[in-house]
């Protein structure tokens, strides 16, 4: 994660298991095209804000969830979640809708997480436009 003027950004260069994550996910998620991916870094790149109330994310690994605990047929595979806003993305930043495959059960559509609308190589450095 970088601090961008205030505001998280995240850059996930996925490992094996993220990136399969990402790939079972595809059926599970509102919307499946991923927009985050950035060639040249050949990485995810997202604001850590949940959209539109702008809820501030929390990376969470495989092994945690909510849901398991009351739930057997859990299968959180890991990504980020939000826990004022209660919604579960993927690694990408796509926004789960199956019940089994989120972090706490939560299922409300969301919109998938931002990148930057501006991010442009400069010399060594990035131009980032702010959310």
């Amino acid at each position: 994660m970088l601090k961008v003027k205030g505001e998280l950004l995240i850059m996930l260069k996925p490992s094996r298991q993220q990136a399969t994550s990402i790939k079972r996910l595809t059926e599970h998620v509102w919307e499946t095209d991923v927009n985050t991916f950035n060639s040249d870094l050949n990485a995810y790149v997202f604001w850590a804000t949940s959209n539109p109330r702008h809820c501030p994310l929390q990376h969470k690994p495989k092994q945690e969830s909510l849901l398991k605990h009351w739930s057997k047929n859990g299968k959180w595979l890991g990504g980020f979640w939000d826990p004022q806003c209660e919604t579960s993305y993927d690694y990408s930043g796509r926004s789960i809708k199956t019940y089994n495959y989120t972090f706490n059960g939560y299922t409300v559509k969301q919109l998938n997480l931002k990148q930057p609308a501006v991010m442009q190589p400069s010399g060594d450095q990035y131009l980032i436009s702010l959310p």
